[in-house]
C-alpha cells in the first residue's frame, strides 16, 4: 500500500515503529498530487516548502519520542 493510500491510524503507527517517516510520506502524498491534481484540479495551491519544513520538525519530533499528539506527521488538505 502506498503512503498517500493509508489511513492515519497506520501511519501513526508506522511513524512510532520508525517505518515510516512524515517527510517520506509527505513526499509521497506531493507526488501523488503532482500526477493526479492537473487532471481533477483538488488543490489551487500548495504550500511546498512550508510542508517540507513542518514535516523536518515532525520527523525531528518522533526522533526525539516527543510526538505532539495523535495526528503528529499526518498529511492534511483542507479545501
Amino acid at each position: 500500500m502506498m503512503p498517500w493510500q493509508m489511513p492515519a491510524t497506520q501511519l501513526a503507527a508506522a511513524y512510532r515503529s520508525g517505518a515510516l517517516t512524515p517527510s517520506a510520506v509527505l513526499e509521497a502524498v506531493l507526488a501523488r498530487i503532482a500526477a493526479v491534481n492537473p487532471a481533477i484540479n483538488a488543490f489551487a495551491t500548495l504550500d511546498e516548502a512550508g510542508a517540507r519544513a513542518a514535516a523536518a520538525a515532525s520527523d525531528a519530533r518522533f526522533t526525539a519520542g516527543a510526538a505532539r499528539g495523535a495526528f503528529e506527521g499526518i498529511p492534511l488538505g483542507i479545501k
